[in-house]
């Protein structure tokens, strides 16, 4: 924590120092031009600041200061600082990026160029319409001007650079809209020179774009590049062609954003190169091109895409922070993380997609592939934590790798191994997420067990064969819900026990409802609930209490449905069904002694008072004389409430004690007396 805060003042200091330094160059500026400026000020100016103390700084109580904004010559524009030159990255302040881009120069510059372009596509077509000139004049005339814009774009560069970048964009878009029209519209050159042609202009605008340090025209040669297979389709073409000079394009493209840094160039490599990819895949999946060798061609290609794409923005980012001695950027930028999260993705599912043609690869074969990669994400990310300063992109490495894990196995294995695979997997997520305290981990772990539970329970809930508690199906459903359990326990200080908890109490009181049945059923039930509301009491927890009488309110609903009679099949009282509910009735009659809420006590207590009156009722209606022997227990019952609460004050207890005696004496009325002859 001492070494965060060390380190979080230390960046503060460069960062004061700059602005020191970029104050002292504005009054350098005023000094030069004032030559009446007091000699004690220019004493002070040109004193050079004192070097960073190495002991700790003591805190002391200062005068808030007003921001003092100095005036920059603008042949001298301000320096970034030390962090920001490591980087290799210039930040402006938001408000002078808004005001470059409403100054004249900029606005009419771009829209001049637009419109340029837009005349130059209409004069083009104007001409074609009318005839004026022959189609050979119409390509000499937009070769003309494209040379035209380059010749001025180059010689202007010097003094009007804003207005100088815009004329070399523009006359590298007049070159491809030039060749286009030559070689599709008035087939004046032939597809080799044409495409000759276009290379050269993407060549020489990404020469431009690193020459004179222009992000547009990079991005300019990328999409011309990138589109030029397509701008110069005939009808046919070779794939194994189109996937190399696309490798080759994206080599050039990626090796220029990792030296300049250019996350549009980044972003429209990574998207353009996909889709190309993607185009490739749909002309193998054609009768003519669906050939073994085209299909290899364009896995090589997307082979190639995944491990540019991962380590090109991945590495930038190591070397910026070895190199700046401060933490990555990558929080502020997360362009490393976004590829390394995408690239094996689109890279792993283009290729399913692609050998889905033919059917030749085997899920198992891609299980295979997703191990490699995991494999490879973790040797990354074991490697990255080895640099304290790129900690954050092996974290994303390994969450990674933990991703490409779990679809190996989802991939390789089927059935009741892959659910205890997986539900293992899950628990130990929650382990680890708890070792570590991180937030993410533990996100994944709960995915993975909310994936897991309800997959558990399409095979419990909505399977009501008996298959008994022994089978394979059986045993696997019990491992799971044992997962479910333990990640309870771990996150026992945490909203996630409760939920986990109640979920593994319903899963295991479907999957006992479904092995057992009769008497032992509402046994192993009972006993299920009796422990959730216990271990409610134990950990003084409210929601899974809460789920605890939610259980013995359907318990009840079961009670009640047992209490058809039966016949007299043994003895009254002395059966299994009987001692069985009256196990029932003792359990709800202890939680209403423990429950320290007095309603929820007396809701419990009349819920077993209800219950016994039933019983009785069911095991002696069917003997002889069955209604008298009822109603004499419930009289005499009714009588001991009665005295009960007399001597223990309880007017409650007397209250249902005349209740119960008003029971007894309309059934004697209604029901006993109208059977006598």
């Amino acid at each position: 924590m001492n070494e965060q805060i060390w380190k979080a003042l230390e960046q503060r200091l460069r960062e004061l120092e700059g602005s020191v330094a970029e104050i002292r160059r504005g009054l350098d500026y005023l000094l030069d031009r004032k030559a009446a400026t007091p000699p004690d000020l220019a004493q002070q100016v040109n004193a050079a600041p004192e070097p960073l103390a190495q002991s700790a700084p003591q805190p002391t109580a200062q005068a808030p200061t007003t921001p003092v904004v100095s005036p920059v010559t603008p042949s001298q524009p301000p320096q970034p600082y030390p962090a920001q030159q490591a980087y290799g990255r210039q930040q402006k302040p938001a408000s002078e990026v808004f005001q470059k881009f409403l100054s004249s120069e900029f606005l009419i510059n771009k829209l001049g160029i637009g419109l340029l372009l837009f005349g130059v596509v209409f004069l083009f077509k104007y001409s074609i319409d009318q005839g004026w000139i022959t189609p050979l004049i119409r390509v000499v005339c937009g070769s003309a001007l494209g040379g035209i814009l380059l010749g001025f774009g180059l010689k202007l560069y010097s003094k009007k650079q804003h207005y100088s970048l815009v004329l070399l964009g523009g006359a590298m878009a007049t070159f491809y809209i030039t060749i286009f029209a030559a070689f599709q519209m008035y087939q004046l050159i032939s597809h080799p020179t044409a495409f000759a042609a276009m290379c050269a202009v993407t060549i020489l605008a990404l020469a431009l774009a690193l020459n004179k340090n222009d992000m547009i025209l990079s991005l300019i040669g990328t999409i011309g590049g990138l589109g030029t297979p397509f701008f110069l389709y005939t009808g046919e073409g070779s794939i194994p062609g189109l996937v190399t000079y696309t490798c080759s394009l994206l080599f050039g493209t990626l090796g220029i954003y990792f030296f300049k840094g250019w996350r549009p160039l980044m972003a429209v490599s990574v998207i353009g190169g996909w889709m190309v990819m993607l185009v490739a895949i749909n002309a193998v999946s054609l009768g003519d091109n669906a050939s073994v060798s085209n299909q290899w061609a364009v896995q090589a290609g997307l082979m190639f895409a995944f491990l540019a794409f991962w380590l090109t923005p991945v590495s930038r980012e190591i070397v910026n922070a070895l190199k700046s001695g401060t933490d990555s950027l990558t929080t502020k930028y997360p362009l490393a993380h976004m590829s390394a999260i995408s690239a094996p993705i689109m890279g792993l599912g283009l290729s399913i997609t692609l050998w889905e043609i033919t059917g030749s690869v085997t899920e198992e074969n891609w299980g295979i592939v997703a191990f490699s990669i995991c494999a490879m994400y973790g040797l990354a990310g074991w490697r990255l934590y080895r640099w304290p300063r790129t900690a954050k992109l092996a974290y994303t490495h390994s969450m990674i790798a933990g991703f490409f894990f779990t679809l190996a196995l989802a991939l390789i294995l089927e059935g009741d191994a892959l659910l205890i695979t997986l539900a293992t997997e899950a628990a130990l997520l929650s382990f680890i997420s708890q070792k570590l305290n991180d937030r993410g981990v533990r996100i994944a772990g709960n995915i993975l067990a909310g994936i897991v539970l309800l997959w558990l329970a399409a095979r419990i809930f909505f399977d009501h064969t008996n298959i008994g508690l022994t089978s394979a199906d059986s045993l696997s459903d019990l491992w799971v819900i044992a997962m479910g359990v333990l990640i309870a326990y771990v996150y026992r200080h945490r909203f996630e026990c409760a939920v986990y908890l109640i979920d593994s109490v319903a899963a295991l009181a479907f999957w006992l409802a479904r092995g057992l049945e009769g008497n032992l059923e509402f046994i192993a039930l009972l006993l299920l609930g009796s422990a959730l509301y216990f271990t409610s009491e134990i950990h003084k927890h409210r929601q899974i209490r809460a789920a605890a009488h939610v259980f013995f309110a359907a318990l009840g609903v079961y009670f009640i449905t047992r209490l058809e009679p039966f016949g007299a099949d043994g003895l009254s009282l002395f059966n299994v069904t009987a001692l069985a509910d009256a196990l029932f009735i003792a359990a709800i009659v202890v939680i209403a002694m423990r429950s320290p809420e007095k309603t929820v006590a007396l809701v419990y207590a009349l819920a077993a008072h209800l219950a016994g009156l039933g019983l009785v009722f069911r095991e002696f209606v069917e003997l002889e004389n069955g209604q008298g022997y009822v109603s004499a227990i419930w009289g005499t019952y009714s009588i001991a409430l009665l005295v009960a609460g007399f001597r223990a004050k309880n007017n409650m207890l007397r209250k249902v004690g005349m209740a119960t005696l008003l029971l007894v004496i309309a059934k004697l009325f209604v029901v006993d007396l109208a059977n006598l002859e």
